[in-house]
């Protein structure tokens, strides 16, 4: 009962994802879940092993060819369990092969990229200040300076123009645009 519960709760994780080292264990696991009075059957063993590979959703190729090994085994054109891991074994093999390594892991691409996003907001970095083109830092714009930037005419009632300077609060504030009503 216990190597029956044992291949319930496989994790693929704690093999690396290598899949001969998967396919060795699931065969020892099945050889202990079998008695004088239960043997699991080949449908049980490539329904686990199914399950087992199911759990690794990248690669996406190796997600979608497992996905193409659940039809077949739907429609009983899967039947033999070590033929089965054989074939695993070499689609493995030919992922290593062109990558050097088999990048295995049990989240899709996207729980991966929103939990960069998610580190990435959270470790908040401090903006260094901007600067002007004499390399002095750019004062802080305070509440009156905000007052004169929205205010369009002087107390005349005469319309700022492109290139209009004014001071206020100690600097010299040249108008850059115009409004026009």
């Amino acid at each position: 009962m216990l190597s029956f519960q044992n291949i319930l709760g496989f994790d693929v994780s704690e093999h690396n994802f290598d899949i001969p080292t998967i396919n060795s264990k699931l065969c020892n696991l099945f050889t202990l879940a079998t008695s004088s009075t239960r043997t699991l059957a080949e449908s049980e063993r490539i329904q686990h092993t199914l399950s087992a590979y199911s759990k690794i959703l990248q690669l996406v190729t190796w997600a979608r060819w497992v996905g193409t090994k659940v039809d077949l085994f739907e429609e009983g054109k899967l039947t033999q369990c070590q033929d089965f891991m054989n074939l695993a074994t070499m689609k493995f093999n030919k992922f290593v092969n062109v990558s050097g390594k088999f990048h295995g892991s049990t989240n899709i691409i996207q729980e991966d990229i929103i939990v960069m996003l998610s580190h990435r907001t959270s470790t908040k970095r401090k903006q260094p200040p901007p600067i002007n083109a004499d390399d002095t830092p750019t004062p802080k714009l305070c509440r009156d300076s905000l007052l004169f930037l929205i205010d369009y005419q002087t107390s005349d009632k005469v319309k700022y123009k492109v290139g209009d300077k004014k001071e206020h609060a100690g600097s010299t504030v040249i108008v850059h645009f115009t409004i026009i009503n």
